[in-house]
């Protein structure tokens, strides 16, 4: 477990470095959290705690389970990839050979286990359960990760005073009904620009972001626009934004208007609780520097905004998300043969 402790403390150190140098093609964000992610790995392993024994005895008997399923997985993944990459342009070269690459460890993995069905001895299905429990104990620390990660960037200080407040759109169908989430956004936003004095008040501007959809009544960002008026925010400190359609838009067109109205002060950005590693991730490859603030989801959406917010961070980081589970695997073999 050495190797994953230098591992892990390596990944963080490069974070620590790419935060203070503040180059946009290294994310802060991304090292933390998989080097937060190795280090919690390499505690379960090492651990003689006896809850975390017990969790390492359940993840490796569900393990030889999965094992039966993983190749029909593995595979229609590995289809998909290959679908999609022969849709790529040249531009997205780079992103179509980090697809083969994973493309063509999953089919790895695959041809090994249904080989191993019928030729593995009990030493090689040890092995190979190894493996299996290492990533899936892998994939269990990347959620406790991503939450930490999340509520440590809501608990930053905003650095005041504030005087851009950019709101995130979410989808509304029914302009009498505004989804919850979006409610909750423009309602963290008003509680921070109450806090404000009269004066500093004045010189708050609001940025609401967020298109229509063909299914959708009205903009999101007009639906925001119409909350904020309703709260007593005067209109003209309102800017419509209503071109985003994703998150990577919506920090896309905000800086634009930013440019645009040559605002140069630090951006304070509204989104949900689950969705600021995210937005802080995007917003850092588009050069943004933003403060963040996470409005709470409803508890009965919180499985939903997690495990979707948590994919979209592992797409976003898939090369050193593959890099690091091949790693794993291949560690799994090699400490158990």
């Amino acid at each position: 477990m050495v190797d994953l402790y230098l591992l892990s403390s390596l990944l963080l150190i490069i974070g620590g470095i790419a935060l203070w140098l503040k180059k946009t093609h290294i994310q802060p964000v991304t090292f933390f959290a998989y080097g937060l992610a190795l280090m919690m790995v390499a505690f379960v392993e090492s651990s003689n705690i006896q809850f975390i024994f017990a969790v390492r005895y359940f993840v490796y008997v569900i393990s030889g389970f999965v094992i039966a399923f993983m190749p029909i997985i593995f595979l229609l993944i590995f289809i998909l990839i290959i679908l999609k990459g022969r849709k790529a342009s040249k531009e997205q070269m780079s992103q179509m050979i980090t697809n083969s690459l994973i493309a063509i460890f999953l089919l790895a993995v695959t041809v090994i286990i249904m080989w191993g069905m019928f030729n593995f001895e009990q030493e090689s299905w040890e092995a190979l359960v190894s493996a299996l429990v290492n990533m899936t104990i892998y994939f269990i620390a990347i959620i406790f990760t991503f939450i930490t990660l999340n509520t440590i960037l809501h608990l930053l200080p905003v650095k005041s005073p504030v005087q851009l407040i950019a709101i995130l759109g979410a989808r509304v169908e029914d302009p009498e009904q505004i989804p919850l989430i979006l409610t909750r956004r423009v309602k963290y936003a008003i509680k921070v620009f109450n806090k404000l004095t009269s004066t500093e008040q004045k010189n708050v501007r609001f940025i609401v972001s967020g298109s229509k959809s063909v299914s959708d009544a009205i903009s999101e960002a007009l639906a925001m626009e119409r909350l904020l008026i309703k709260d007593g925010i005067p209109k003209s400190q309102i800017i419509l934004e209503e071109q985003a359609t994703t998150t990577e838009e919506n920090l896309f067109f905000i800086k634009r208007v930013m440019e645009s109205n040559q605002w140069l002060g630090d951006l304070l950005v509204i989104t949900s609780d689950f969705h600021l590693v995210r937005t802080q991730l995007l917003a850092w490859n588009q050069g943004v520097t933003v403060n963040l603030k996470g409005a709470n989801t409803p508890f009965w959406l919180v499985p939903y905004y997690l495990v979707r917010d948590l994919l979209g961070f592992i797409v976003l980081t898939k090369g050193i998300n593959v890099t690091l589970l091949i790693y794993l695997f291949i560690r799994g073999f090699i400490v158990q043969m």
